[in-house]
């Protein structure tokens, strides 16, 4: 719909505004753009404001006293609603079909504290509405009556959507609490839940039709086909639809002192009814965004590659449907960027932000490169000596630093949120100089604060440089120990799959690799020098002086580094080569991948090359080794040689097997066993799986190995003497080719098994006689003292998710049973194929198998000789048959 009215004119700072463009807004409902356009009807009596500029819808201050359109355009709100504050009584009476009611409590539904959580913010727990699969309901009260626009809702973390959520419905009353059931009426709202996969995602859903009430009732229905799990989420919680109030400007845009080349930015705080919309202004004069100005028409301004062009004042005009303002004007000034010297390699590598921590007065921690100012605590020693010339050629011998001390919190400098972008690579950089042993965590450069878990920290021990990220990865070891009394600098470099430490000290650097994948961290709250605000808080100070800390929005290469490094330090020695973790021996299917993931110390560069059967492998010449899809012409004997300027080391050699055995056991990692039943005490042993059935780990043993694991191997599948029957199922329909089977161990065959009936099928069974044959019988071997871990070939291959067994006994007494058993997947090599080439005959076959011949197709069979795989093949007679023998 259209709201006509007459042009207008409104007080609005410093520039008129007389003429405005149609614009759209965002409103809840048909009654509530009603309403809407009434007031914007009535609002009509102002002076001029900014000349020939759009109206445009803002978060911000002051409200315009009047709006002249020629035309709004409603549309349907989309943007966030204001959740309930959780700090209040506000879930109260919650009643669920499940058990899980009382961790509920008056701020939390369920339980988990969603207090800073922002929207879109992925976070950990396991909280769910109901024990068991199905359907669930539940009710609750809040405070009083409130006008409800939106749900936020978090699935609960999984690796699948087994447990998860599709739908949720929803009813509310202003008078009459619910029961958990369905009250046979429709629901007011339908939601179609996003999937999780992973980890826990906090969301907002809008609600088709806005709704009051004191009392809910919510009914969760699970994703058709995955009805299995505890259904449920992590947190929920209702979104306020907010009175119209205009915008009002929380906080100011500040005034910035940049070094001439950095960048800038210029931040507002607005509240007031969304959706709103900004325009900066420099001078008069409306920005707009281009390949150094960003964020011209948002909340933050950000330009870069600053001149003298750029000086000025800056602000932003912020308005809404109901009202408008102008923030106050913020002054960039300029000096003059370092020439020299370490801070002139910093700001050569464009820094998000760069604190100096030169001050020898005030509260303000500067930060000339991007302009985010932070603040040093009231504890705060500043100004105390840093890394000084003669020692550091790349310092002043005025150079200053920061003090923390060990067990005050409030000498931690304090860093503003720098809202880092998503594409996850992020370099810190700090120097540091300990005051003698450090508390175990104690924080360095850290932010746990609005979802970011991570920085750089020492370790468990106090000693040696540590990181965390996401929460994760506290307990990497490093081996970069921090000497204490002594400047080092120190660097975390993050990408999507790793993060690399370094440590320089006594113009020598160190580096540690962990590979892993790396969540996003933005850095959305404040970031602590010298402080991890952890449980305890006082307990991670850092005790020592900390200096000259960057923030790169990039991954700097190790060649970077080490050019900071020598930036601040002078001559750099080189660190000889050594292997901080060798080449490991590997015993691989055809098929598999190699990855030897040997780990380097040394100074860059580092050359590599590796060897096989002492034979160069050309073009080998990374760290890391890796063949996809090996052949068994691929096993040998591998060894790296690495080597710098200062020395040259060759690792230990790894042995590399590949078996041509088309059957493999079923890998413990990932394949699971679940739903297992028994007729025994030991059915649903929580001893069993999901990795292991029985409960031996069996993923490193090679066949015809004895098994004395596990208490001694004396796992069984049924107590007393008789049969046993075990239903089971696995993650996934495999082809299965052959068991593989452990005998428990014993003095004698009093309680062995004699025979194993296998019965294979894509639904479940019982633990009970199917009334069936079974697809195989398998004879076991007798086993005498020693368990033997035995591979049996299945006469005929059977598929299956769902599995039966029946384990018969030599002599009935005795506990039947073994110490493991595994499936034998079927692999899929690749077929005889023909073909002819320029008229003769060429076969391809997997090199798995083994090539026979014969003259007649009823035999003899014996290996194929003078036939190459893919090469044409001689006229040798007139007719030959061949077939692949796969073991």
């Amino acid at each position: 719909m259209y709201a006509q009215g007459n042009p207008a004119v409104s007080s609005f700072g410093k520039k008129p505004l007389t003429t405005f463009r149609p614009i759209v807004i965002n409103v809840y409902t048909n009654q509530l753009a009603t309403q809407r356009e009434s007031i914007l009807k009535t609002n009509t009596t102002s002076k001029p404001r900014m000349k020939n500029q759009p109206m445009t819808v803002i978060r911000g201050g002051r409200i315009l006293a009047g709006l002249g359109l020629a035309g709004l355009l409603f549309s349907t709100h989309v943007q966030a609603l204001d959740v309930i504050d959780p700090t209040g009584m506000i879930y109260t009476n919650v009643h669920n079909s499940s058990q899980f009611a009382a961790a509920w409590g008056a701020t939390n539904l369920f339980t988990q504290d969603m207090t800073s959580i922002a929207v879109g913010q992925t976070f950990g727990g396991v909280e769910y509405a109901k024990s068991g699969a199905g359907d669930a309901w539940v009710s609750f009260e809040v405070d009083q009556v409130y006008s409800v626009g939106s749900i936020y809702w978090a699935q609960r973390n999984g690796a699948s959507t087994g447990d998860n959520m599709q739908l949720m419905s929803i009813w509310e009353s202003e008078t009459t609490p619910f029961t958990t059931a369905n009250p046979g009426t429709p629901p007011s709202n339908v939601i179609a839940l996003e999937p999780n996969i992973g980890a826990s995602v906090w969301r907002e859903y809008i609600l088709t039709n806005i709704v009051s009430g004191r009392y809910f009732l919510l009914h969760l229905e699970q994703t058709p086909g995955h009805i299995t799990g505890n259904p449920g989420g992590n947190e929920f919680r209702l979104g306020l639809n907010p009175p119209p109030t205009p915008p009002t400007i929380v906080q100011q845009p500040q005034g910035r002192t940049i070094y001439t080349g950095g960048s800038v930015a210029f931040d507002v705080t607005a509240s007031g009814s969304l959706p709103f919309t900004f325009q900066w202004y420099k001078d008069g004069l409306a920005l707009q965004n281009n390949d150094r100005i960003s964020g011209a028409t948002s909340s933050r301004l950000k330009i870069s590659g600053l001149s003298a062009a750029d000086l000025g004042g800056y602000y932003v005009a912020i308005t809404n449907v109901f009202g408008g303002l102008e923030s106050d004007s913020a002054t960039l000034s300029l000096i003059a960027a370092p020439s020299s010297g370490y801070p002139s390699a910093v700001m050569a590598q464009n820094p998000f932000g760069y604190w100096q921590l030169d001050e020898n007065s005030g509260s303000t921690v500067f930060d000339f490169a991007g302009g985010d100012n932070g603040s040093y605590g009231p504890s705060s020693i500043i100004g105390v000596a840093g890394p000084r010339e003669p020692d550091f050629p790349g310092f002043a011998e005025t150079n200053g630093a920061l003090q923390t001390t060990a067990f005050t919190i409030d000498s931690a400098a304090t860093l503003p949120p720098l809202n880092l972008s998503t594409n996850n690579r992020v370099t810190i950089t700090a120097w540091i100089k300990p005051d003698g042993q450090q508390n175990p965590y104690a924080g360095l450069v850290f932010s746990r604060s609005q979802g970011t878990i991570s920085g750089l920290s020492y370790d468990v021990n106090g000693n040696k440089l540590a990181y965390e990220w996401a929460g994760n990865r506290v307990n990497f070891d490093s081996a970069l120990t921090i000497p204490p009394g002594e400047w080092s600098m120190i660097a975390l470099v993050v990408t999507p799959t790793n993060a690399t430490l370094y440590c320089g000290t006594n113009h020598t650097m160190r580096m540690a690799v962990d590979t892993f994948v790396q969540p996003i961290q933005t850095f959305g709250g404040e970031i602590k020098l010298g402080l991890d605000v952890s449980g305890g808080e006082s307990l991670r100070t850092f005790n020592g002086a900390i200096d000259e800390v960057a923030i790169f929005e990039r991954a700097l290469s190790e060649a970077d580094i080490m050019a900071l490094f020598a930036a601040g330090a002078g001559t750099i020695n080189a660190l000889p080569v050594e292997f901080a973790l060798q080449p490991t021996n590997q015993i691989l299917f055809t098929g598999e991948q190699l990855q030897l993931l040997p780990k380097v110390n040394g100074t860059a560069p580092i050359s590599y090359q590796w060897y096989k059967n002492e034979a160069l492998i050309p073009g080998a010449t990374n760290r890391d080794l890796n063949i996809n899809g090996v052949r068994p012409l691929d096993a040998g004997n591998y060894f790296l040689v690495a080597a710098n300027q200062a020395n040259s080391v060759t690792s230990d050699v790894a042995q590399v097997s590949v078996s041509t055995n088309v059957l493999r056991v079923l890998s413990p990692q990932g394949t699971l066993y679940t739903n297992v039943v028994a007729s025994s005490v030991f059915g649903n042993n929580p001893s069993w799986g999901p990795t292991n059935l029985f409960k031996t780990d069996v993923s490193n043993l090679p066949l015809g190995a004895t098994m004395l694991t596990e208490g001694g191997g004396h796992e069984w599948a049924k107590a007393g003497g008789g049969d046993a029957w075990i239903a089971f199922e696995v993650d996934q329909t495999y082809p299965i080719g052959a068991v593989y089977w452990s005998q428990r161990v014993g003095s004698g065959t009093g309680d062995n098994m004699q025979i194993l009936s296998l019965w294979a099928s894509d639904t479940p069974f019982t633990a009970a006689d199917p009334a069936t044959p079974p697809d195989n019988v398998v004879p076991l071997i007798p086993n005498s003292g020693n368990p033997i871990w035995t591979r049996y070939l299945l006469t005929n291959q059977v598929s299956g998710r769902y599995f039966l067994m029946h384990l018969e006994q030599t002599t009935v007494t005795g506990n039947p049973g073994g110490s493991e058993m595994r499936l034998g997947v079927v692999g899929f090599p690749t077929p005889l194929n023909f073909s002819a080439v320029n008229g003769a005959p060429v076969l391809n076959w997997s090199v798995v198998g083994v090539l026979q011949q014969a003259d007649q197709i009823t035999g003899p069979w014996v290996d194929a000789t003078g036939v190459t795989n893919g090469a044409p093949i001689p006229a040798t007679g007139t007719q030959r048959f061949f077939r692949v023998k796969y073991y």
